[in-house]
């Protein structure tokens, strides 16, 4: 996907480039996106930019994965009660978006892009499900809590769900404006989620 040119450049070029390609592809998307417009906002030649990457949709995955990596490496491990643990995930999630302008928007353009590149990097994603953070993230849990007919994997499919969708209905609200909305639905879900008398 990368030429090793990439990895062996300077870091602030190697950052300048991924700031570049979040903040374009943030804004117009990946089809409206061209390599020349990334190659100016990161202050290389177009034909450097092609050398690190061959395509732009390879390009394109790298970042995702990029981001998809920082914010995994980010999730610490959470507590018995699981809706805490995914308002932890939440904070941890906005404070690397907070490191890296231009994230945020990348991530939600990828939420809401039809292009089939973005199509793409959804299902890899969801395939995947950011696996190793997850068994990070809910390694306290306490599944007990959770009604006989819910599942773990219905749970978290459930609030995974829930923050998409967040995202998507509200694409140019504040990071903290979607916390706000995540945790107040969080607190509608927990009677649908838990026995009687466990979200105490």
């Amino acid at each position: 996907m990368i030429s090793p040119a990439f990895d062996k450049a300077p870091p602030e070029k190697q950052l300048g480039v991924i700031n570049a390609g979040f903040s374009c592809f943030g804004e117009t998307g990946f089809q409206k996106t061209s390599m020349r417009d990334i190659a100016l906002a990161a202050g290389i030649s177009k034909a450097s930019l092609f050398h690190y990457f061959g395509t732009k949709e390879s390009l394109y995955q790298f970042l995702f994965h990029f981001a998809c990596q920082k914010v995994g490496e980010n999730i610490p491990v959470g507590t018995q009660d699981f809706m805490e643990c995914i308002s932890i995930a939440t904070r941890a999630k906005f404070q690397v978006l907070a490191r890296y302008p231009g994230m945020y928007d990348f991530l939600v353009s990828v939420t809401l892009d039809e292009a089939p590149e973005a199509e793409n990097l959804r299902q890899n994603f969801n395939a995947r499900a950011a696996e190793e953070a997850s068994r990070i993230l809910f390694s306290k849990v306490d599944w007990s809590r959770f009604r006989e007919d819910i599942s773990p994997e219905d749970a978290i499919n459930l609030v995974s769900w829930v923050s998409t969708g967040c995202l998507k209905a509200n694409p140019k609200s504040s990071q903290d404006e979607i916390l706000a909305q995540v945790n107040r639905y969080l607190e509608l879900l927990k009677p649908a989620i838990y026995k009687e008398n466990q979200d105490e």
